[in-house]
């Protein structure tokens, strides 16, 4: 096994390689080199993050890929914590709508479950005076402005406004303002290359559609 495996003709699983680290005497290890750069799973997603939270107001503290498991089971891509009312708010960043009902079912399901983490037990120690009290939680979704994402949004403009019913400038102003927290909103992103950027309110195309005729 030993000149099979040295010869490259088979590969050895973890036990083997603990069977002759045992046999002479030694340790199994491993080690991780620097590669290229960082592998990131969705770049633009990744950029639109970072971009997002060098935007936010002090009053908000960002908590990264907050695992939650019971009722759903994943990770909310960024948990905003308001300093001042202790509230989160379950934020959903989305470079592309693949299944629009999907998407609001699986943000719904995981704002739920943050019940169930440390961020929402300490949230609730800092608001509890022994009346019973518990931390607000909502929901924000921070879309991609692209062609596809504003057609989904502008079809589908009922589900959508019943799911987040703040105005998109509202819910900026209050994240780079320092502003109370309005309630659920969808927020817009640009990207263009390495850049992203929160825009002011929602793209020009749903203004026109929400406009009244």
């Amino acid at each position: 096994m030993v000149s099979r495996i040295m010869l490259a003709q088979r590969d050895a699983s973890p036990e083997t390689l603990a069977r002759i680290a045992i046999a002479l005497g030694g340790d199994v290890s491993v080690r991780l080199v620097p590669g290229a750069g960082i592998a990131i799973h969705d770049a633009t997603q990744a950029r639109m993050v970072d971009a997002f939270v060098h935007a936010l107001h002090r009053r908000w503290t960002p908590f990264l890929e907050v695992p939650v498991r019971t009722p759903a089971r994943g990770a909310i891509d960024v948990v905003l914590a308001d300093s001042i009312d202790h509230g989160l708010i379950a934020t959903e960043v989305q470079s592309q709508l693949r299944r629009a009902e999907q998407a609001v079912r699986w943000a719904n399901e995981k704002a739920a479950a943050l019940t169930s983490t440390d961020l929402y037990r300490m949230a609730t120690a800092a608001v509890d005076d022994g009346d019973g009290s518990r931390p607000a939680i909502s929901r924000l979704l921070v879309l991609r402005s692209t062609q596809a994402t504003r057609a989904v949004v502008a079809e589908l403009s009922a589900s959508f406004g019943a799911a987040y019913p703040v105005e998109a400038s509202v819910a900026v102003e209050a994240l780079r303002g320092g502003l109370a927290w309005p309630g659920a909103a969808i927020v817009w992103m640009t990207v263009h290359g390495r850049e992203a950027h929160l825009m002011d309110g929602p793209p020009r195309e749903l203004r026109r559609a929400a406009a009244p005729s």
